[in-house]
């Protein structure tokens, strides 16, 4: 049985953005420009991306703007797509919703739920 949780009190329960989840469902690629609308806990966000050939910019709902940038893996095959953390700069994965913004897992004061025990 699923719980709500009141306030969060561990990054586990936090609503992000996945950046392979953005490229599997193909709303990011080479020269892509695209529209979506993510439903987040009590609201629904809508995402303009953009992107070129090698970087792009999402812009959310609440006028934050995210940068994309990707980089050519090991392999020298394909693109691996990384957000760009509007408040560290650092590349991620992961991007999470706290106090109204997207931020990466640095930038948030939180730990995950297993961290807590001991």
């Amino acid at each position: 049985m699923a719980r709500y949780i009141k306030n969060w009190d561990c990054i586990d329960n936090i609503p992000c953005l996945n950046i392979t989840k953005f490229v599997r469902t193909g709303f990011i690629g080479v020269n892509k420009e695209s529209e979506t609308e993510l439903y987040f806990r009590d609201q629904t966000m809508s995402f303009d991306i953009s992107i070129g050939e090698t970087e792009g910019v999402v812009i959310v709902g609440n006028n934050q703007s995210i940068d994309i940038i990707s980089v050519i893996p090991n392999l020298g095959i394909g693109l691996m797509w990384f957000f760009v953390c509007p408040v560290t700069g650092k590349r991620c994965r992961k991007l999470y919703f706290y106090d109204g913004n997207f931020k990466s897992r640095s930038a948030i004061p939180l730990n995950y739920e297993q961290q807590n025990y001991s």
